[in-house]
């Protein structure tokens, strides 16, 4: 072999073992700056070192023809190479990548302890090149085909190179995935000048200009396909990003129209409701004000009706009959009794006058009393010891919240106790009944025709509370009420 040739192999398979050795030596003592040559920088990992013992190894073997060790050195340099690109491609995991070393340091790292992409490609065209320049016959195909490789895993190392210098980050990293190291950078030169010396030996048999000329046009070619090869794989990961990016957007576009949709959905049942419920007090309205008119009428009415005749009975038979005369002034009087406390009742139903001489507490106790009576529903009551004091419009709210809620039990619950209770904190107050009837469903909880619960509900926001209902089958209902504190 030609002496300076030889010397080139040798020295291009002397330094990227050096880099292997002092990089393992570096992951097994744990001594980060044999293995990166900056902390932001990427580390070589622990199986690109590796490779790299072989390869050195492998093209000492093949300056020296020892073509047994070299196809060894190709086996194991184009597993772990063909490996790692087969756990790429397919996005499965072999198990080579921390096989021999548990990997503590992973930046710019796709996974721990993977070496990049372009690294294993390189790893695959050095092997190739190996098991080419080792072949018994050295046609001018397979002279061709190992300078075309040593070319091409030159320029790959150059490219990350010029990738670190420039900062250009597709020159030396391929989309996410690991990035090359600048250490592997550096081996793969030598790498591949030490492959093309080997191929300009195998040229000696032809004229000095021509080799020389083979081999600038082999050198070219390699430069070029590396060159075209990065450029595409550029080019490809880029189409994917732009494709991830314009699904991610897609995505988020069906999700803004759906919640979109959701929101007008929510506005129309909204305003559903809101109009039911405004029917609902018309109608409530209406039929107050009929009930009121029919108390009037029949009871105020009829006694002021039978008032009037006592009186015109009086005015004929006064000095006449003295006796009748005092039976119909003691039926008069018990009549203006009675009209009393029917002025009383109807006043009551207006408006409780127990809120405003006793309290919120008071008058809920008597309501739940009243309301014992009236279904024989049992009511345990457990209340703040202390007097709640609120203002005038959330004490009537509250007070008509809570008829509301015993009027609903007594529809539609079917039980047959009931507990309340009403306790304070600082900044609120909380009333709580829960029954022990059917239970409510989640369907009759959203329905919009339960005017009965929007009501209640829209009082409850109306006061700034908020209201929360639980049902369970055969368990009875849990009905929450939380209103914030505003004192009078």
């Amino acid at each position: 072999m030609d002496t300076n040739l030889f010397f080139i192999v040798i020295i291009c398979s002397f330094l990227p073992f050096l880099l292997g050795g002092i990089t393992i030596v570096g992951w097994c003592t744990r001594n980060p700056h044999l293995v990166q040559l900056h902390p932001n920088f990427v580390p070589m990992q622990f199986n690109t070192a590796l490779g790299f013992l072989v390869c050195g190894i492998g093209l000492l073997l093949l300056g020296v023809s020892e073509i047994q060790g070299v196809k060894v050195a190709s086996a194991f340099i184009l597993i772990v190479g063909g490996l790692t690109l087969f756990q790429y491609l397919t996005r499965i995991d072999c198990g080579i990548d921390q096989l021999f070393m548990k990997h503590h340091i992973t930046i710019g790292t796709s996974h721990p302890g993977r070496m990049a992409p372009n690294t294993a490609l390189c790893f695959i065209l050095t092997a190739l090149a190996f098991l080419m320049s080792a072949s018994q016959q050295h046609s001018t195909l397979h002279i061709l085909a190992s300078g075309v490789l040593g070319a091409c895993i030159f320029a790959f190392g150059a490219i990350a190179l010029l990738g670190y210098l420039l900062q250009i980050q597709p020159a030396y990293g391929w989309g996410y995935l690991t990035k090359m190291a600048i250490p592997t950078a550096l081996g793969f030169g030598c790498v591949g000048v030490g492959l093309l010396a080997f191929s300009s030996y195998l040229w000696i048999p032809l004229d000095i200009t021509i080799r020389a000329e083979a081999t600038v046009v082999v050198f070219c070619i390699g430069i070029m396909m590396a060159s075209l090869l990065t450029v595409a794989i550029h080019y490809i990961q880029r189409d994917r990003q732009l494709m991830t990016q314009l699904q991610v957007s897609h995505q988020s576009l069906l999700q803004e129209v759906s919640d979109r949709r959701e929101a007008e959905g929510a506005v129309q049942r909204s305003r559903e409701e809101l109009r039911n419920l405004s029917n609902r007090l018309q109608l409530v309205r209406e039929e107050e004000k009929t009930h009121i008119a029919r108390e009037i009428h029949d009871e105020l009415g009829q006694a002021l009706t039978a008032l009037k005749m006592d009186l015109m009975f009086l005015e004929e038979g006064l000095g006449k009959e003295p006796t009748l005369c005092r039976e119909r002034i003691q039926r008069m009087s018990q009549l203006v009794d009675d009209t009393v406390q029917s002025i009383q009742r109807i006043c009551f139903q207006l408006r409780p006058k127990i809120l405003d001489l006793f309290g919120l507490q008071e008058a809920m106790e008597w309501q739940a009393q009243d309301f014992e009576k009236r279904t024989k529903i049992h009511c345990v009551m457990c209340f703040d010891p202390e007097p709640i004091q609120l203002d005038q419009s959330q004490t009537v709210g509250v007070f008509r919240v809570f008829q509301e809620t015993l009027s609903n039990v007594a529809r539609h619950a079917k039980a047959t106790a009931i507990h309340i209770g009403l306790t304070q904190g600082h900044e609120f107050i909380e009333l709580r009944v829960q029954d022990n009837g059917v239970g409510i469903s989640s369907f009759q909880i959203e329905d919009s025709q339960s005017l009965g619960l929007i009501g209640m509900r829209e009082r409850i926001l109306h006061l700034g509370g908020t209201m929360t209902i639980q049902g369970s089958t055969n368990q009875g209902t849990d009905i929450q009420f939380t209103i914030p504190r505003r004192f009078s």
